[in-house]
This record gives structure tokens, sequence and C-alpha cells, in this order.
């Protein structure tokens, strides 16, 4: 249930393996791509991650399939439930702004009657990532899209009390700012959040400085807001760095090190292994970013070295 997904870690000193693996041009996790990954790591994935867009389009359908293969390895799916416009018809050519103030306007009520209803009958445990990194100015649910912060936690209370309505009560809501700057003024209430997830991305040479950044650097700022102290488990819900092989490993290992020894509020990383991630941290920048972690094996031995390793 979803109380249990979260109370059972809760005060515990466990570490929740997940991934995001998919084929180029999807975003749906593959489970070839994913069993391959956990031979190679000895991981037990215990969260399997998924990119869904909102819309009528095929694409925007819930993947039933694929979830049930996710329960059937024991594991929960994670939704990262990207509200965007232009996927509805009629809406094609015409530019995606203020959705959050078109959601509470009650515009999409069809579409979220249908989508909680059907998260209801699958009847079991769903991590759902709403609306993540609303601060992302790459987004169009960001201020890019001329959404503001008040407007953003009006439509997330709107959407979680609406499948609260409809009783599909196993949703474990998964609240992702972008940057520790927002954090403050994105927060919906500890009501309506029951993890925390944190974009933990090292772009290393591909930063505007150049420079790699470790976990710990990229985190510790997030860590200081008290939100992030307030019992809500944490998540690295998208973990992975640029580089060599070398450096990847390297900056892995160190990372697990990190949340180990100084943010116990951290319960699980999802690895971003992704060889196609058109979302740069510069637009002009044509060539999608390989995530794909060219060595598993050293991480898995790295993430047990903390006997943290819970399965579901």
């Amino acid at each position: 249930t979803k109380g249990s997904a979260t109370k059972e870690v809760n005060g515990k000193d466990v570490f929740i393996s997940g991934i995001y693996a998919p084929q180029p041009n999807s975003g749906l996790s593959n489970m070839k791509l994913v069993n391959k990954a956990k031979q190679e790591s000895g991981l037990d994935f215990g969260i399997i991650s998924v990119y869904l867009p909102w819309g009528d389009e095929q694409q925007c359908e819930l993947p039933l399939a694929l979830m049930d293969s996710i329960y059937h390895a024991q594991a929960i799916p994670m939704i990262s439930w990207e509200p965007w416009q232009n996927l509805f018809k009629g809406q094609e050519q015409k530019k995606d702004v203020k959705v959050f103030q078109q959601i509470t306007s009650g515009k999409y009520d069809s579409f979220l009657d249908r989508f909680s209803k059907q998260i209801k009958k699958i009847d079991k445990p769903v991590f759902l990532r709403f609306a993540h990194e609303a601060d992302n100015p790459q987004y169009p649910w960001s201020a890019t899209g001329k959404n503001t912060a008040d407007e953003f936690k009006a439509a997330w209370k709107y959407v979680y009390n609406y499948f609260k309505k409809n009783k599909a009560h196993h949703v474990i809501w998964v609240w992702n700012p972008w940057k520790p700057e927002a954090v403050s003024g994105y927060f919906p209430g500890k009501s309506y959040v029951d993890w925390i997830g944190v974009t933990s991305l090292n772009y290393a040479a591909k930063n505007k400085d150049g420079k790699s950044y470790s976990m710990k650097e990229l985190y510790a700022p997030f860590h200081r807001h008290p939100v992030f102290r307030s019992g809500l488990p944490v998540m690295l819900a998208e973990f992975g760095s640029l580089g060599s092989t070398t450096e990847q490993s390297i900056w892995l290992k160190n990372a697990l090190t990190s949340s180990r020894l100084s943010f116990p509020e951290i319960k699980s990383f999802i690895l971003f292994n992704s060889a196609a991630d058109h979302n740069t941290i510069d637009p002009s920048h044509a060539v999608p970013y390989n995530w794909r972690i060219a060595q598993m094996s050293p991480l898995g031995e790295a993430a047990k070295e903390g006997n943290r390793i819970h399965a579901w």
C-alpha cells in the first residue's frame, strides 16, 4: 500500500535502488535493459521509472503491460507525469502556456478522471512524480509557460485531491524541484507529499564552467532546507554522471558513500540510464547527452558496501 511503501523506509537505514532504462526515443523503461542492468550490477531494483506525458496520443496512455511486468519483477513503477498541453487534440498548434491555471479551472478534469480511475483499478502502489522540475525553464510547465509557483502548488493540490476523490489511495506522491532556490516557493505542503525527489545529475565538462560537481556538492544546498529534514524520505530521482568510464564510476561510488554518511534522509536512487537525453542544459546543444552507465558492477559493489539495499 501507499502507506507501507513510505513508512517502511522512514527511520530505517535502507537504500532502495531503481532505474530508468529506456529504448531510444521512448520514455518507457525497457524490461530487457532493466534485467541486463540487474545482472551486471547485482542490484535488485525496487523502483522502475517511466516518463508519461499528458495528452490524447498513444504515448500518453498508461502502459498496463509494462506496469504488470514491473510488478512481476517485485518492483514499483514510478511515473514522471508530464503535463504537456499540445498533445491533446485541437491544441497541437497552440502555445503551451498556463497549464496549472487550466488544471485548476477544470479543463482537464475528464483526463484526470480517466487516469486516476485507471490507477485505482491497478490497486497496487505507484509512485507519481507530477510536473517534476516545475522551476526548470526548459519545460512549459515552468515560468517559461507563464506559470507561477503559487499556480503550481494550487494545481498540485487539485490533482492530489482529484485522485483522493476517486479513491486512488495507492499513489505515492513525489515532489521534485529542479534547483534548491525553488524549494521554499514550490513546496505544496507536507500533507500533499509522500517523497521528495531531487535531480542529481553531474554534467561534468558540459557545465557552463566546465567543472564536475560531486553528488554532495549538488545535494547539500537542498539538504539545508528544513523540509529535507522533516521526516519525508528523499530519492535521487535522476541519478548519474557524464564523463569517461573511470570518471563516471568514481563519481557514482563517491555519491553512494556521501549519501550513506552525510544524508540519512536519502532512501533511494534511480539510475538515469538513458542514452538519448534531449533535455540539455544548453538549448543550443543539438546532440543528446548519453547518461548510460558504462560499468554497472562497481555501482552494485559500492551500494552493497553500506548494507542498505532493501527489496520491497
